[in-house]
C-alpha cells in the first residue's frame, strides 16, 4: 500500500514530501472532503484501535464522532434516497449505512461497507495512520493488553513517529519474549519512521546491536535484527557494520557484510575488496553479494575480474551476485555465456544465469544445454532447466500421516518398533530428532511442530543449541510456525539452555 499510494501521488503531483508519512497524508488531504474534520477520522480511527474493531457498526461509530458532526445537513432516508437513484439511473445505489460525518466519509472512499450493516476502513494503513496521530493525545499503552492483530501494531508504529513512545518502548521491552525477541523486532519497525532525536531510539538499537552479536543463536533471529538496523535510517549503521567485518565469530562478519551492501556503503568498498579472498565460503559469499549491492564501478570491477580470474567457487559466487544487477551485472553474464574458450567462465555464468528470472536468461541456458562443447556446463545447464519445470517446489506439500511416511516407517524398523495410525508417535520422532541422520532429525520437525507440549519444547531447544547450525535453523523456524499460529513457545531458560 506504501508503494501503490507513492506511486499514485507522483502522478497526482501533490506530494508533500518524499517520506512515508508525507505520502500517506497527502493520500488523505486528496480524498477527504474539506468538511470532514480531519480530527473527527482521527477520533475513528483510534476508538476503532483502543477498542479492536477493525469492523465496526456505524452507529456506534457514529457516537464515536457525535463531537465533530455539528450541523449536518440531514441525509435523505435509505429507501427515499435509493428510490431517487432509481429514477435517475435505473440502477441501485449502494446503500448509506449511517448518516451524518460516517457517511460522509464512506463516500470519501476511506470506509467500506460489509454485510449485516457493518464497515471498516479500506485499508489497515489508514486506519493505523489516523490513530497514531490521535494517540499522541492519550495513553497507547492501553493496547498492548490487546491481543495481536495489524490494526494494533500499525497505531503504535505511527504513534512513535508522532509522539514519544518511550514509556510504549519500555514496556514492551520489559518482557524478554524469547526465543523469537517479536516485542523488540515489532519495536524496530518504528525506527524507520520516528524522529532522529527521539529518546527512545538508543534503547531499541543497542538491544538490536545485542541481539545481532549473540553468537550461537540462530541466523534466522540475527539476521532480523541486521535488517532492523538497515531500516533504521540510522547514519552510524554503516560504521557500525564495519566494526564486525574482522570479528571472529564469523557469522557476525558475514551478516555486518551483507548490511554494508543493503545500505550500499560506498566506504566499505576497498575493505570488502581486500576479503574476497578469505577462506570462510559464507564470507566470500557475502562479500560478493555486497559488492554487487553497492555496485560502484570498483566494487564491479572486482566481480569482474573473480569471474575471469578466481577458483571455482568465487567464480560462482560472483556470478549469482551479478545476477542482482540488471544491467551491467547481467551484461557481464552474457558476455561470460559467449567466452567460447573460458570453460571454468561459463559454467560460473550457467548458475548467475539461474537466478535472472527473465526469457532472455532462459533462451541462453538452452542454448548452453543444447550447444555447449563441454559436458559440464551442458549438464550443469540441464539440471537447472530441469529445476526450472517444477513450478511448486517451494510449495508446501501435505504431510502424509506418520504411519504412511516412508523415512518414519524405515527408522520404526531399525528401531524394531510398530507405528500406530491413530496415535502420533511422539517418542519415535524424538529419537529420530536425537539420533537420527540429518535428513530425519529435520522431518521430525515436520510433526513435532504439531505437538507443542513440554516435553517436545524441552527437545527442539536442546537440538537447537546442540551445536548444528542447519538444525538450529531449522527448529527456530519450527518455532516461528508454531507461533505464527498462536502457540505460546515457552523461555528456553526454563529448559536449561539459550541466554
Amino acid at each position: 500500500m506504501e508503494l501503490t499510494l507513492k506511486v499514485w501521488g507522483a502522478y497526482a503531483g501533490d506530494l508533500s514530501g518524499p517520506h512515508i508519512l508525507d505520502i500517506v497524508d497527502s493520500h488523505l488531504r486528496r480524498v477527504i472532503h474539506k468538511n470532514i474534520p480531519r480530527e473527527a477520522l482521527e477520533s475513528l480511527a483510534m476508538q476503532i484501535s483502543i477498542a479492536a474493531e477493525p469492523i465496526f457498526d456505524p452507529g456506534k461509530a457514529r457516537g464515536w464522532v457525535k463531537a465533530f458532526e455539528g450541523n449536518e445537513t440531514p441525509i435523505p432516508d435509505e429507501d427515499e434516497n435509493n428510490t431517487k437513484h432509481k429514477k435517475k439511473t435505473g440502477k441501485d445505489k449502494p446503500k448509506v449505512l449511517s448518516a451524518g460525518l460516517i457517511s460522509k466519509i464512506a463516500e470519501s472512499g476511506l470506509l467500506t461497507q460489509h454485510r449485516n450493516n457493518r464497515m471498516r476502513f479500506t485499508h489497515p494503513l489508514f486506519c493505523g495512520f489516523l490513530a497514531g496521530k490521535s494517540l499522541t493525545k492519550y495513553k497507547p499503552e492501553v493496547l498492548l493488553a490487546q491481543p495481536p492483530w495489524i490494526g494494533k501494531y500499525l497505531a503504535m508504529h505511527f504513534f512513535a513517529a508522532h509522539g514519544d513512545a518511550s514509556a510504549l518502548v519500555a514496556e514492551m521491552l520489559r518482557e524478554l519474549d524469547r526465543p523469537l525477541s517479536r516485542n523488540l523486532l515489532i519495536a524496530s519497525r518504528w525506527l524507520r519512521d520516528a524522529s532522529q532525536t527521539a529518546p527512545w531510539r538508543g534503547n531499541i538499537m543497542a538491544k538490536l546491536v545485542d541481539l545481532l552479536k549473540q553468537t550461537g543463536q540462530p541466523l534466522g533471529l540475527r539476521g532480523q535484527a541486521l535488517a532492523a538496523i538497515v531500516q533504521s535510517n540510522d547514519p552510524a549503521a554503516g560504521k557500525l557494520f564495519r566494526q564486525f567485518f574482522e570479528d571472529r565469530d564469523s557469522e557476525l562478519t558475514s551478516l555486518a557484510i551483507l548490511g554494508a551492501g543493503a545500505l550500499r556503503d560506498t566506504n566499505s568498498v576497498e575493505i570488502l575488496v581486500s576479503m574476497i579472498n578469505i577462506p570462510s565460503p559464507n564470507i566470500r559469499r557475502a562479500v560478493c553479494l555486497a559488492l554487487a549491492g553497492i555496485g560502484t564501478t570498483k566494487a564491479m570491477d572486482t566481480l569482474a575480474y573473480s569471474l575471469l580470474h578466481a577458483d571455482e567457487a568465487l567464480r560462482k559466487y560472483a556470478a549469482e551476485a551479478m545476477a542482482n544487477v540488471p544491467g551491467e551485472g547481467h551484461t557481464m553474464l552474457k558476455e561470460g555465456a559467449e567466452m567460447k574458450d573460458e570453460l571454468p567462465v561459463r559454467h560460473a555464468v550457467v548458475y548467475g544465469l539461474s537466478r535472472v528470472n527473465e526469457q532472455w536468461a532462459e533462451d541462453l541456458l538452452s542454448d548452453l544445454q543444447m550447444n555447449d562443447d563441454q559436458w559440464m556446463v551442458r549438464n550443469s545447464a540441464g539440471q537447472i532447466m530441469e529445476s526450472r519445470q517444477n513450478f511448486d517446489r517451494h510449495i508446501p506439500k501435505r504431510l502424509p500421516p506418520p504411519s504412511e511416511s516412508p523415512w518414519l516407517i524405515s527408522f520404526a524398523g531399525k528401531k524394531g518398533v510398530g507405528i500406530s495410525p491413530d496415535v502420533l508417535p511422539i517418542e519415535l520422532l524424538l529419537q529420530a530428532l536425537d539420533s537420527g541422520t540429518d535428513e530425519e532429525k529435520l522431518a521430525s520437525l515436520a510433526y513435532l511442530r504439531m505437538s507443542p507440549t513440554e516435553g517436545v519444547f524441552g527437545a527442539l531447544y536442546h537440538a537447537m543449541y546442540g551445536g548444528e547450525p542447519h538444525i538450529r535453523e531449522a527448529v527456530f523456524q519450527a518455532f516461528f510456525e508454531m507461533a505464527s499460529r498462536g502457540v505460546e513457545v515457552p523461555d528456553p531458560v526454563q529448559f536449561g539452555v539459550g541466554y
